[in-house]
């Protein structure tokens, strides 16, 4: 559909559903209000779409709905919009009032008809369903909700379960230390600012101690659908999150591979609300033998006053804190450890750093000037992990990887919200693995992985192999793998990428774009001479609806066999 014949819909549905509230709402007054309302709504709408770069997907709502109503969501919607933004909507208010006391602007003649009234809002809902995504922003709005309730089939079946044959003939059981990083955009590694201060200078100095995956990504744009890609080694959720919508003890996730082979398991979240996005249940649910949070208790005066910002506890205190947590349980059991921290310094919208921390741009005067000194100083504490770790004894004898939850954009094509796109800094992330004297220090380079394939490479470098449920392959594997890419709003985006290639369909459209990387990194101008790959990329992403649809189904399965037995 041309871009004139959707502006012109857009227009014809804006005409149906005020026309059909001419026509079945019979009170004066009431049409008055529901006419302003409308008007605001669109305003504000607009308002929105200027911030963001995109009309409102409705979906980013409803998916996080439970979170809205938190001090630091409310945080971020303010960070997002303006102030003023709001004040200008509710300003419409007595303005409207006003015209309507003055010039009766909304005082049209109107008869109800009730019946025409209903086959309006009929028609208009009729082509919502049945049309691509319209202009206009309530109607988009609509339709976004309208899709989602539309799943998509799978083409294929697909073997649920992988081999892991490992390269190593004896079985080593280190502790494994994992640290999630909040919002890491991999694009900034070994990367300066323009006055030539490097934006990640500890990560950039470990680099040369571990195995490094050039071309990684996160399988998502939000924390707990890369915690269910990194822990659980499968695919996320186009629709709602794995911590509500799956019963997670029927998975078998990290925790509990590890428990099989003798491990204790341990989550730290330094977030302080362990039940935003039901992360407790969700770590409990997959098998976390201990599921803690930075504990304020723990810190001075001084460190509640000066360290507590943005989303939190910075994460530098909470590092010592998990490095401590890890000496107390182990000190109790000879059991080997899994122990994960899940970080929140760098989150966004990234413009809280304490101006004496702002290290790159201390009078930080853009939003991209916020996120690299919110980066760096993220980066900074990392340094204080690593510190600890070799302090305590745990760093030269422990698997350590180095990765994060997801990416997050920083105006590299304009976007500054994570719902928005998907382009390589929505996905593009860091992989680290260090195992002194275990893992020769190596970057992989033109091939592809991502978190589905963190379980399956610890599994290998320990001599374990073993048949699991699995989304991923073996970083040692010589082939490399695919990663597939999630964009669960803005009308749903999907991608699968075998370097150099990046496939994106983007369902609003039903389009599909295929990128070459190496020769445009920018993803300027979509290719359209290999057929070839297209189709292979496009049946490898087409796992990402199976395992949807699979987990869904099995999640509905178990509700129907416990009403059965009551």
């Amino acid at each position: 559909m041309s871009d004139y014949l959707v502006i012109a819909v857009g227009f014809g549905l804006i005409y149906l559903y005020s026309e059909a509230i001419n026509k079945l709402v019979k009170p004066a007054f009431l049409r008055i209000l529901l006419s302003i309302f409308l008007i605001c709504l669109y305003y504000i709408a607009g308002k929105y779409h200027f911030r963001v770069k995109t009309s409102f997907d409705l979906v980013v709502f409803i998916s996080n709905f439970r979170e809205t109503f938190n001090a630091a969501s409310g945080d971020v919607i303010l960070n997002t919009m303006k102030l003023k933004d709001f004040y200008e909507t509710l300003a419409l208010v007595p303005l409207l009032l006003f015209a309507q006391f003055k010039f009766k602007v909304f005082n049209l003649k109107n008869q109800i008809r009730p019946l025409k009234g209903l086959g309006l809002l009929t028609s208009y809902l009729a082509l919502i369903f049945a049309l691509p995504y319209p202009f206009g922003e309530i109607s988009y709005s609509v339709k976004s909700v309208v899709e989602s309730f539309r799943p998509l089939e799978a083409k294929h079946t697909y073997k649920v379960e992988r081999e892991i044959s490992s390269h190593f003939q004896e079985v080593r059981k280190p502790n494994i230390i994992l640290v999630s990083m909040e919002s890491f955009n991999g694009l900034y590694i070994n990367k300066k600012t323009n006055s030539g201060k490097e934006i990640t200078p500890v990560f950039n100095s470990l680099l040369k101690e571990g195995l490094s995956i050039d071309d990684f990504y996160g399988n998502s744009v939000q924390t707990v659908k890369g915690q269910f890609a990194t822990y659980c080694s499968q695919v996320p959720l186009i629709r709602g999150k794995a911590s509500y919508q799956l019963d997670n003890t029927l998975i078998k996730c990290l925790p509990k591979v590890f428990s099989e082979i003798g491990y204790q398991s341990y989550f730290h979240k330094c977030f302080q609300d362990l039940s935003f996005d039901n992360t407790h249940n969700f770590m409990v649910d997959i098998g976390f033998d201990h599921v803690l949070k930075t504990d304020m208790s723990q810190m001075t005066e001084y460190e509640k006053t000066h360290n507590v910002w943005g989303w939190g506890v910075q994460d530098d205190i909470s590092y010592k804190q998990f490095v401590k947590n890890i000496k107390n349980i182990t000190s109790k059991s000879n059991k080997p450890i899994f122990a994960t921290i899940h970080t929140v310094s760098h989150h966004m919208k990234f413009g809280n750093v304490p101006k004496e921390q702002r290290e790159l741009f201390p009078e930080q005067r853009s939003k991209e000037e916020a996120f690299l000194n919110s980066l760096n100083v993220s980066d900074k504490y990392l340094g204080t992990l690593i510190k600890e770790l070799k302090a305590n004894g745990l760093y030269d004898n422990s698997l350590i990887i180095i990765t994060a939850d997801h990416s997050y954009p920083n105006g590299e094509h304009g976007f500054y919200d994570a719902q928005t796109s998907y382009f390589q800094e929505f996905f593009k992330i860091p992989f680290l693995a260090i195992w002194k004297g275990e893992i020769a220090p190596q970057v992989i380079k033109e091939k592809t992985f991502s978190q589905v394939d963190i379980l399956p490479t610890v599994l290998d470098l320990m001599g374990i192999s073993e048949k699991i449920e699995t989304a991923g392959v073996s970083m040692l594997n010589e082939q490399g793998s695919t990663a597939l890419l999630v964009q669960p709003y803005n009308g749903v985006t999907l991608a699968a990428v075998e370097w150099p290639y990046k496939l994106v369909w983007q369902k609003k459209s039903d389009r599909k774009l295929l990128f070459n990387l190496m020769m445009d990194p920018r993803e300027e101008n979509p290719i359209s001479d290999k057929p070839e790959i297209t189709a292979k990329l496009w049946d490898k992403m087409d796992y990402i609806i199976f395992s949807e649809n699979r987990f869904l189904n099995l999640n509905s399965t178990k509700r129907k066999l416990l009403s059965a037995s009551e």
